[in-house]
C-alpha cells in the first residue's frame, strides 16, 4: 500500500479552548483512527508560525496507508458530523485547513548521534513552492541538498519531503511540505543555529525556491503517537 500524511490545522472557538482540547484529544483523533487505512495520529500545538497568513494554532497529523487515497479521504469526509465522527461546537470550522500529501523520498536521518540531554521534542513543517518555470531545479536542490543541510543542524533528527495532493486538500497554497523532527536540550538555540545558517555555504538557498511565499511552522507534541487498534 502507498503511504500518505493527512495534516489538519485548526483552532478552537474563542472561549472554548478546554472543550476543544478535550474533544480533539479524547474523541476526534480516536474516531479518525477507526477509519480503515488510518494508522497513527498525533496532535501538536503551534509554537511559531512564520508566514504571511498563519494557518492555525493546532495541528493534527495522521499517517495513512491506502491503495485508493481519494476513497480513504472520502470515507473520512463522509463520517464527519455523523455518529461515527461527531463534531464539537468548540471546533472553529471556518479557520480549519488540511492537506493530503505523499512522500517524495525516504525518511532521512541526521548524521549526529542522539543527544542524551534532548528533553525537548518538536516538529517543524515547512510549506513551499518553486519559482514558476524552475520546478526541476527546485526539486533537485530540495532533495539533493536542502534536507540534508538541515539535518546537519544539531537537534534535527529526521526529515522528509512530501508532495501535496491539492485535489484532496483544503485551503492549500503550497506544492510541497517538508517535515522535520527535532530532539534537543535547547530548542531556541537549535532554531537560532538553523536560521544563522540560511543562505550561507552551510545551507545554500536556491533561487528556484520561492522564499517569500514559504510558510514555516514549529510545533510541540500534545500527545504521544497513537496507533489504530
Amino acid at each position: 500500500m502507498a503511504h500518505y500524511q493527512l495534516i489538519v490545522f485548526s483552532n478552537p472557538v474563542a472561549g472554548q479552548e478546554e472543550a476543544y482540547d478535550r474533544w480533539y484529544t479524547q474523541t476526534h483523533i480516536r474516531d479518525l483512527l477507526k477509519v480503515p487505512g488510518v494508522r497513527t495520529a498525533q496532535r501538536h500545538a503551534v509554537l511559531m508560525d512564520l508566514s504571511r497568513s498563519p494557518l492555525a494554532g493546532f495541528v493534527a497529523e495522521y499517517a495513512i496507508e491506502s491503495d485508493d487515497i481519494a476513497a480513504t479521504i472520502g470515507e473520512i469526509r463522509g463520517r464527519l458530523g455523523t455518529a461515527q465522527m461527531p463534531m464539537d461546537d468548540a471546533f472553529d470550522r471556518g479557520s480549519s485547513s488540511f492537506i493530503v500529501a505523499e512522500p517524495v523520498g525516504p525518511l532521512r536521518h541526521s548524521p549526529h548521534a542522539d543527544d542524551p540531554a534532548a528533553s525537548v521534542r518538536a516538529v517543524s513543517f515547512v510549506f513551499s513552492n518553486p519559482v514558476a518555470g524552475r520546478e526541476a531545479e527546485y526539486h533537485q536542490w530540495y532533495d539533493g541538498t536542502h534536507v540534508d543541510d538541515l539535518l546537519r543542524v544539531p537537534g534535527y533528527r529526521t526529515g522528509q519531503r512530501l508532495r501535496v495532493l491539492p485535489e484532496l486538500s483544503r485551503n492549500v497554497r503550497h506544492a510541497v511540505v517538508a517535515r522535520y523532527a527535532i530532539h534537543t536540550p535547547d530548542l531556541a538555540a537549535t532554531m537560532a543555529t538553523a536560521r544563522s545558517r540560511l543562505g550561507t555555504p552551510e545551507m545554500v538557498l536556491s533561487p528556484a525556491f520561492d522564499m517569500a511565499g514559504a510558510s514555516f511552522n514549529l510545533t510541540r507534541p500534545l500527545t504521544e503517537t497513537l496507533a489504530a487498534a
